[in-house]
């Protein structure tokens, strides 16, 4: 007897999971007070665009998607 293929897999419901945590941590620090500081460093600070966060919609299918995904995740920690 063989087993049916699930639709999707382990894989695919982490990445789901992991991706919307992410996105959760964004739309929680948006709504968080920021701080108001006075100092030349907060000023340049706040001059610096908030990129948003830069999540891929499906989950990364080739090497080179998934080694620039990583790379950009290193690069965040």
């Amino acid at each position: 007897m063989q087993c049916k293929k699930r639709k999707g897999g382990f894989r695919s419901w982490l990445w789901k999971v992991t991706r919307n945590k992410v996105i959760d941590r964004y739309r929680s620090e948006k709504r968080e007070a920021r701080g108001g500081g006075g100092s030349s460093a907060m000023l340049r600070m706040q001059q610096v665009p908030d990129p948003g966060p830069c999540i891929p919609k499906e989950e990364p299918t080739d090497e080179l998607a998934m080694s620039e995904l990583m790379r950009r995740a290193i690069a965040q920690v």
